[in-house]
């Protein structure tokens, strides 16, 4: 039975760690993908208001 509450106990203490991380992991990729098609709407729009070329 001290195994079990060894073990139960490590989780207790590490559970937070773990769940931050693996929000980390899941989060950032999912708000870069936002963040790249915002920007590339916006570009969109950019370039159909003002046109296409934008060096001259």
């Amino acid at each position: 039975m001290s195994a079990m509450y060894s073990i139960r106990n490590w989780f207790s203490r590490k559970l937070p760690q773990f769940t931050g991380a693996v929000t980390k992991l899941i989060v950032n990729p999912i708000v870069a993908q936002l963040v790249a098609a915002a920007g590339g709407a916006l570009v969109g729009q950019f370039q159909q208001q003002f046109g296409s070329d934008l060096n001259s």
